[in-house]
């Protein structure tokens, strides 16, 4: 199969004379597909003429192999093949005469050649004047033959244009200009003050009237507020409810209330403050298991009720779009509370976390450097005390649409709620890092700081070198500083922050040789900066409540109740009350205050009273020996000489255990404590 290519002409309605070409039109085409002339048969060759909307139409292969080229690339038809002409305008796009004179179409032609098994020199074709053409495989292909020189229609070589090819050949040659103009606008990095300074308080300030904030439950109801409480307990009704239709002979549900729900949620904090191998082991009898507290609030079998119905939507309303449909509600009323109640300072983070999880799940995620690899992965917008302002549970790829790469959209999608403020500064890693990105922050008066890969576009050749150790190099373009600076190994940041240079500053730290540590101010404020998420992780992760038997909505459910809003409401009441109370006991004071049933000490045996008892009457037969009076000659004497000489008494005290008998004088000696 050859395509056959001709010189360009200024006039197509001149006949040429084409060297070997021996061709039939077999049809003129519309940009619809219709047919709309008719053409006329020449000789040997079937050639279609397909006209396209539109210029810089690429190769395509299609059915057979065949290929279609653009007319810009080709050239033009001889005006003797076909009944209408085709002209040229001033702008050398070639239009159609059957077409309104305003439209103008740019034409492609396609030639394929067939060849006889038996005779090389001659050419077969069917007699259908308009063949099936379509790239579904519905419609059987043509069988080709290879076709060779001889048989090659085209004209030569040198006298075609091959322009419209050299742009791929150059394209190397191309690179290597834009790197040089690229290394050309990059210079030194300039020492200046910031552009933007922060219009606020540098750290986070409480929205809400934080003077009510005196016990750590005020805090955690800010968030896990009463509304969420009514939702909950509402669904798992609705839920336990829809199930009982389904069981036959099932009447062990009673509605649970708001009352209820938050001794369910004391019971499920006090169980991660002390983990067992089983739920049921928290209700046990033996000492080693048993917790009087959780089994003093509610008994098994009720816990076990309200977790097996516990639930967050309604699951009439499916949708098979949202991923997240079941957990839906308390997402938007929990984001909303973490948005409201506090605004972060100058410097925010964004990162992602992991809910561990190993089950089976569609938009499960493994991320190999954190803790928990496999999980459901949660973009986070932190503040540097560890303050999840604002969140987004990834559900996979191509659940949502957007015209911006996804960790652009991410970025965009976790900052939008915060205020215009002008001189915030954003660290995240590379994973978030596009020059676009940088561009629309720098443009919301907010700066940008973070980790970049070498590789990355646009980077300029001179941040390939080698640096000796805690050397450091830095470009700047525009209002855009990279800095490279050896470590152990090379560590590359990108920055808008005027204030980020490549000079070195102490750390106040020293190596094992003494030596001062010292590295760029960059390096410190990320470092700094990164910790507010891995903060966040850390505080969550003690005392965690998620166990490997919860599925995979009500883990990531409690990981939101119990994790991060705990840790949200911990940061506030340490902001507030200004003290210094540490997460075991404000999870401790959360669970004794969200319970309503106060934990009652198990009654221990009454004091006894000791009493001297003498019986009346001879008593001979109720005689003992007094206890008193043998210790004290058992250990003068031997036990048989002891027991020999020890007093019998009829008298005894009825407070100790088996009434041992006791002279009187013994009695008060033994009992006077």
């Amino acid at each position: 199969m050859k395509i056959l290519q001709l010189a360009k002409k200024a006039n197509v309605n001149q006949a040429q004379d084409i060297p070997r070409a021996s061709s039939t039109v077999t049809s003129l085409v519309d940009y619809d597909g219709s047919e709309t002339s008719s053409v006329s048969t020449l000789h040997n060759t079937s050639a279609q003429v397909v006209c396209h909307g539109g210029q810089d139409l690429p190769y395509q292969d299609l059915t057979g192999g065949t290929v279609i080229v653009p007319l810009e690339d080709v050239p033009t038809v001889p005006a003797s093949l076909v009944d209408q002409t085709i002209q040229n305008d001033m702008t050398e796009t070639v239009s159609l005469g059957h077409k309104k004179d305003s439209e103008k179409l740019s034409s492609t032609i396609l030639f394929s050649n067939e060849r006889k098994q038996d005779d090389r020199n001659e050419y077969y074709f069917s007699d259908e004047t308009n063949e099936p053409f379509s790239s579904d495989d519905s419609v059987a292909d043509r069988t080709y033959l290879p076709s060779t020189s001889s048989d090659d229609s085209a004209v030569s070589e040198d006298e075609v244009d091959f322009s419209f090819t050299t742009s791929n050949t150059n394209a190397g040659e191309f690179d290597c200009e834009e790197e040089n103009e690229i290394d050309e606008i990059w210079k030194d990095i300039q020492e200046i003050t910031a552009e933007y300074k922060f219009q606020g308080q540098s750290t986070s300030v409480i929205n809400v009237d934080y003077t009510e904030i005196k016990e750590p439950i005020d805090a955690y109801n800010l968030f896990v507020s009463d509304e969420i409480i009514r939702m909950i307990y509402f669904e798992t009704n609705r839920y336990a409810a829809q199930s009982q239709k389904n069981q036959v002979n099932n009447n062990s549900w009673t509605d649970t209330d708001t009352e209820e729900l938050r001794d369910f949620f004391a019971i499920v904090i006090a169980m991660g403050l002390v983990p067992l191998p089983a739920l049921h082991l928290y209700w046990s009898k033996d000492e080693i298991f048993a917790n009087k507290f959780v089994s003093s609030i509610m008994p098994r079998d009720r816990f076990m009720t309200i977790l097996k119905y516990l639930h967050f939507a309604d699951n009439t309303f499916l949708s098979g779009s949202n991923r997240l449909y079941k957990i839906q509600p308390l997402i938007n009323m929990l984001s909303s509370r973490f948005r409201d109640v506090l605004m972060p300072g100058k410097e925010i983070v964004i990162d992602e976390s992991m809910i561990p999880f190993r089950g089976r799940l569609v938009f499960r995620q493994c991320i190999p450097n954190k803790t928990h690899k496999y999980g459901v992965k949660i973009y986070k917008l932190c503040t540097l005390e560890g303050y999840t302002h604002n969140f987004i549970i990834y559900t996979g790829k191509g659940t949502t649409t957007h015209e911006f790469p996804h960790a652009e959209f991410i970025v965009y999608k976790l900052l939008e709620s915060l205020d215009e403020r002008e001189g915030r500064i954003l660290y995240a890693d590379n994973f978030y890092y596009t020059v676009p990105l940088v561009k629309t922050l720098y443009g919301r008066k907010m700066m940008y700081c973070g980790t970049l890969g070498s590789n990355r576009k646009g980077i300029p050749k001179s941040f390939s070198k080698k640096l000796k150790k805690c050397e450091v190099y830095g470009q700047e373009y525009h209002k855009l500083r990279v800095i490279k600076w050896m470590d152990k190994r090379p560590v590359m940041m990108i920055t808008s922050n005027p204030l980020h240079t490549d000079k070195l500053v102490e750390t106040g730290k020293k190596n094992r040789n003494k030596d001062t540590v010292k590295k760029p101010q960059a390096v410190l404020d990320y470092n700094n900066a990164k910790k507010g998420v891995d903060l966040s992780d850390q505080m969550s992760s003690y005392f965690t409540v998620l166990r490997k038997s919860l599925k995979w909505y009500r883990k990531v459910a409690f990981e939101l109740l119990f994790g991060t809003s705990v840790v949200n409401a911990w940061v506030v009441y340490k902001k507030a009350t200004n003290s210094k109370i540490s997460v075991l006991e404000f999870r401790k004071a959360l669970a004794t205050s969200l319970t309503q049933r106060k934990c009652t000490k198990e009654k221990g045996p009454k004091k006894s009273v000791h009493t001297f008892v003498k019986p009346e009457g001879s008593g001979r037969k109720s005689r003992k020996k007094c206890v008193g009076c043998y210790k004290k000659l058992r250990a003068i004497l031997s036990s048989v000489e002891a027991d020999r000489k020890t007093r019998k008494v009829i008298s005894f005290c009825n407070g100790c255990d088996g009434n041992p008998g006791y002279c009187l004088d013994c009695f008060n000696e033994f009992h006077k404590n």
